[in-house]
């Protein structure tokens, strides 16, 4: 480094070396913020919806998750699976155990998966620092802290819009907290071959470990921190054989365990039912295809990773990013994360290959740095300035046009998952009217997606749900299965099916109460709700109050009673237009001679008071109220009377109008009380 002596009349200048080495510090310094607005971002968007819009469990493979927790600290529960990775049990398990030491008596699996999925968005945060850092310390080690920052933003940005990460940091899984160690084990692994730290490659090689208990591919990790010990030979020989010995010691006792006491390779451990074969070249090429190009986009996660990994071979760049840095381990790395996952054959569910994703993310970070210092340095060498200026523009757009458009793609899938989960659920409303309205008898759900909302055990709150024909969580009876005859065994009274079922296979009089099937406005299982059995006829007249409510239907029993004698009343009222207040109704006798009596009900809602009109939001549902008795006063006298029914605002006093102007509706039924 050279600085040139100050000349009288001339500034005094600092050479190119000078320049760039404070160049880079500014980059270094400036590179901490911009790592902590990605995280910061990654939290936020992973948080977006983490609840899906739903008070309990939605998702059947969380509730799973908890059961094997539960089996863990409770010994009456079967343990499910007992092969699977026992990370997410442990988890599980130690969130039951914080809610038994708050003081939640009983099994709370809805706030469990809550708190689970808090801990998925933070596990999913760390990951994209972590994919982020990883890229960014390969490439400034390699390039330098400019183009380290353009690959630690790209590879934190990849990761942190995929679709399929940002959906398991919003469930109580495994996969976001083995994305997390995964990526942890290999940052740490890079950083102890960097530094030629020992202690920083046993710190890769457990974080790989544990990885490996949340999901088994995950132990794959562990080939980086073995290889490094290959870089402490030359400095600390005997330092680099004895850490390789106990890493491999500590490497086949964790084998032996898995494989021998805790049984991994038996039973279907990632696919029920399936057994565990050695794989084959087939298998593995088909899922290293599916790695590279259908858990992402391709360009992304297929050509920008392969991109880096050839322009590091060339020989300007060779020696730092092979020699000096693994970059050729990630590639094993990767073959054998996949090969793990091949035991199960190809094309299992895409989670699995969730924590490649982040490597390769990160290697597209790197790639994207290579490529465009390789660019800037070829259009270097142009002779004019023009001609210089005009190939970095051209590569500029190159990348851009490599980069952007796929992840614009990825940003808009997230985008629309993270406003579907926003979104009321369809079920989490079907759980609320079985609840409030279906209060007359047993249920029938043929669906397990909709039975779930009104499962205690899923987080359902409401009145236990007679589900005569669900008995556990598995069994339904198919639509085209249902009969006549099974509806009226049961005394099945409510019956809930998909939207679009057809049900006229039954001769059994079904009313169809209301449906959410339709409308962009709610996400979820659509589902259609009826009445089984006959409700009474409906009204000759359109009886409708304030352009709101429409009394359907009416039943009364008997026609004739004494004073004092009680009848037997029921209602059937449908929904126009939402009510905008909460409205009562009245029932009052009339008579030439004794005009209106303020009897016998005078401000009862309307069908119950688990549905007060305002939560009538649903045009075209119709309500049918449970029977209710009421009676006739003592003191009536004889004669025929009529019933004058009309709905008011409790509070002001105001009554509906119907269409005539009139504030009440003459029932066409007469009461006739005898002398007794």
């Amino acid at each position: 480094m050279t600085t040139a002596m100050p000349v009288p009349g001339r500034p005094v200048t600092i050479s190119s070396d000078r320049r760039a080495e404070k160049t880079h510090s500014v980059l270094r310094r400036l590179w901490l913020p911009v790592w902590a607005l990605l995280a910061a971002a990654a939290f936020l968007l992973a948080a977006t919806g983490c609840q899906h819009g739903l008070p309990y469990i939605d998702y059947g493979d969380e509730m799973t998750m908890w059961t094997r927790g539960r089996a863990l600290i409770d010994p009456t529960w079967e343990m499910y699976q007992p092969e699977y990775p026992p990370g997410m049990v442990l988890v599980a398990a130690a969130v039951q155990r914080v809610q038994a030491a708050l003081g939640e008596v009983f099994a709370n699996p809805a706030g469990a998966v809550a708190a689970t999925r808090l801990i998925s968005v933070f596990a999913h945060t760390g990951a994209v620092a972590l994919a982020a850092l990883l890229a960014y310390r390969l490439a400034a080690f390699g390039l330098g802290a400019g183009w380290g920052m353009l690959a630690g933003f790209s590879a934190g940005l990849f990761w942190m819009v995929l679709p399929l990460a940002i959906f398991f940091a919003r469930t109580a899984m495994p996969d976001a907290l083995l994305c997390l160690w995964f990526t942890a084990s290999l940052a740490a692994g890079i950083e102890g071959w960097i530094r030629r730290s020992a202690p920083w490659l046993a710190a890769s090689f457990l974080l790989a470990l544990v990885a490996a208990v949340f999901k088994w591919q995950g132990g794959a990790a562990v080939i980086l921190p073995l290889l490094g010990c290959l870089t402490l030979r030359r400095d600390k020989p005997r330092q680099a054989a004895g850490l390789l010995l106990v890493l491999l010691a500590a490497l086949g006792a964790f084998g032996y365990w898995a494989v021998f006491v805790h049984r991994a390779l038996e039973g279907g451990v990632y696919t029920p039912g399936t057994t565990p074969e050695p794989p084959t070249v087939g298998v593995l090429l088909e899922n290293l295809r599916i790695q590279l190009a259908d858990i992402g986009p391709a360009a992304i996660f297929g050509l920008l990773p392969a991109a880096g990994l050839l322009l590091a071979a060339l020989p300007s760049y060779r020696r730092r990013f092979y020699r000096e840095l693994p970059l050729w381990v990630f590639p094993v790395v990767l073959l054998a994360f996949l090969t793990i996952i091949s035991f199960q054959g190809a094309d299992v569910f895409d989670r699995h290959y969730l924590a490649g994703a982040s490597l390769l993310a990160a290697l597209a970070g790197v790639g994207l740095a290579l490529a465009a210092r390789a660019g800037w340095q070829l259009a270097a060498r142009l002779g004019r300035p023009f001609y210089r200026g005009a190939a970095r523009l051209a590569l500029a757009a190159v990348l851009l046009a490599a980069a952007v458009p796929p992840t614009a793609q990825m940003w808009s899938g997230t985008s629309r998952m993270t406003a579907e989960m926003l979104l009321p659920d369809r079920r989490a409303i079907f759980a609320e009217w079985a609840r409030a309205t279906a209060v007359e008898g047993p249920m029938l759900v043929s669906d397990s997606y909709l039975v779930a909302a009104v499962q205690t055990l899923y987080g359902y709150q409401g009145r236990p749900i007679e589900t005569p024909l669900n008995q556990g969580t598995t069994d339904y009876p198919r639509v085209p299965d249902i009969t006549d005859a099974m509806l009226a065994e049961a005394g099945i009274r409510y019956l809930v099916v998909r939207d679009f079922e057809d049900l006229s296979h039954l001769t059994t009089p079904l009313t169809r109460l209301i449906a959410y099937g339709d409308g962009a406005n709610y996400r979820g299982q659509t589902w259609a709700a009826y009445y089984v059995g006959a409700l009474p006829p409906p009204l000759a007249d359109e009886v409708i109050f304030g352009d709101q409510i429409q009394l359907r239907a009416y039943s009364l029993e008997p026609a004739r009673a004494c004073p004092g004698e009680t009848l037997n009343m029921r209602l059937v009222w449908s929904v126009v237009s939402p009510p905008q207040r909460y409205y009562s109704f009245f029932l009052h006798l009339y008579s030439p001679l004794t005009g209106e009596l303020s009897a016998p009900i005078n401000g009862q809602q309307p069908v119950s008071d688990e549905r007060p009109t305002l939560s009538w939001t649903k045009p075209g549902e119709i309500l049918a109220a449970p029977s209710f008795t009421w009676a006739l006063p003592e003191d009536m006298p004889p004669g025929e009377y009529a019933l004058w029914l009309g709905l008011f605002d409790p509070v002001g006093g105001e009554r509906l109008l119907l269409p005539d102007g009139k504030h009440y509706y003459a029932l066409p039924a007469t009461i006739r009380v005898p002398e007794c």
